[in-house]
């Protein structure tokens, strides 16, 4: 699989996705605001489970528990159009580590959510995981974090540039990374600094080294990309005979 099968679309309505096909080649990636559903706000009550209405009024705030509204509500919609089943009769697991899946469905899936902006990839061949940044936020000790939890070629490149570099680079990193480890599943805690990205501003996305010697970086894309003003977007996905 190659970047030409990755299709990166903007969501601002639910209607929308009845327009998208429900089988199709490679990864699709969709971003949305969640001002773009102020006007159906009602309309994603219905689409959660009981577990995750739980979980949603558990957030300390209003914006934090309408983020998780939007992103599973959105989740299970697309879940619904592709395996044309009610939202609420798609069983979704997760791994120990938090990755999401279906049982004995070939459907692969990943979202992410931060701010005000919601990713979420699908595939019907490759495992694939993604994550948004939102890249504005105010008192980030980058140099800090990567060295503490980066790979050290990773944070000799950073501490290289000049400062009003280093915070994008270290955000090239960090959702190159978290797109990586939510694919393979392995989740962020322990292995951030096992793996090696591109860093630099003129260097292509990319998976330079692996410490686990089940992952190959020759089989893996990457993809970088800004689906909105101090959003930095990552996908991650994996040649489909490979993995």
């Amino acid at each position: 699989m190659s970047h030409q099968k990755l299709s990166l679309n903007t969501l601002s309505s639910l209607e929308n996705i009845s327009t998208y096909p429900k089988q199709f080649e490679g990864v699709h990636v969709f971003w949305a605001s969640t001002s773009s559903f102020l006007q159906e706000k009602d309309s994603f009550s219905s689409l959660l489970s009981v577990e995750e209405k739980e979980k949603m009024n558990r957030f300390s705030t209003e914006s934090l528990s309408w983020l998780y509204e939007i992103a599973h509500g959105l989740l299970r919609a697309f879940l619904s159009h592709y395996l044309t089943e009610s939202p609420l009769d798609i069983p979704i697991s997760h791994t120990q580590k938090g990755k999401p899946f279906i049982e004995q469905v070939p459907l692969f899936f990943n979202l992410s959510h931060t701010h005000e902006g919601v990713l979420l990839g699908f595939s019907w061949e490759s495992v694939v995981g993604v994550d948004v940044e939102y890249t504005a936020r105010p008192h980030l000790d980058a140099l800090s974090i990567a060295k503490r939890y980066f790979h050290p070629r990773e944070y000799e490149k950073l501490i290289s540039l000049p400062p009003k570099k280093q915070d994008f680079a270290f955000y090239r990193v960090w959702t190159q990374k978290e797109a990586l480890l939510k694919a393979t599943g392995e989740g962020i805690a322990e292995h951030l600094g096992q793996y090696e990205m591109s860093c630099l501003p003129k260097e292509s996305p990319a998976l330079l080294f692996s410490e686990n010697k089940k992952i190959d970086p020759s089989q893996w894309h990457l993809s970088l990309f800004e689906p909105a003003p101090s959003y930095l977007g990552a996908v991650a996905f994996c040649d489909d005979t490979l993995c």
